[in-house]
């Protein structure tokens, strides 16, 4: 089937009530110990920084079938490094054509929501298991959010 045959979706609700989660896909999950710098302003003050220092890498593919919306963040605090890529993976009920603006939103306020609450729960999870202090992401709000733009 072209994609002149295809349904083409022009609407993200439309987008929603075909698109059903179908997997979590990590791509890389690591932490590293890291000496703590004494020099460093205080706890608070140093970490609120960090945070500001995290911010996610926003990628999406997509064919007629499926949308894979990955999220990497690179996360400091002050005993560790850690980073988390983890995709989200839906499925479409049937063959469509999305409107680039279509895809654009359902990737920022639907496909980063389900993939970020993993980001997160892998950084704290890692820093867990190395037994340092986990790097505290803030809560996303969907106009907070923009695609990385591509590397080609």
């Amino acid at each position: 089937m072209s994609d002149q045959e295809l349904r083409t979706i022009t609407h993200v609700r439309d987008l929603v009530e075909l698109a059903s989660l179908s997997d979590v896909v990590f791509y890389q999950l690591s932490g590293e110990r890291v000496e703590e710098d004494e020099d460093a302003a205080g706890g608070e003050a140093h970490e609120a920084a960090h945070e500001e220092d995290a911010p996610l890498e926003v990628l999406a593919r997509h064919d007629a079938e499926r949308i894979q919306v990955r999220v990497r963040c690179e996360a400091l605090s002050r005993q560790g490094r850690f980073v988390a890529d983890v995709a989200a993976e839906f499925a479409l009920a049937e063959p469509v054509a999305i409107e680039g603006a279509v895809l654009r939103e359902f990737v920022e306020r639907v496909g980063v929501m389900a993939a970020y609450p993993f980001v997160r729960e892998g950084l704290h999870s890692t820093a867990s298991k190395l037994r340092v202090q986990a790097p505290l992401l803030q809560l996303l709000r969907a106009n907070q959010i923009s695609l990385t733009p591509n590397q080609d």
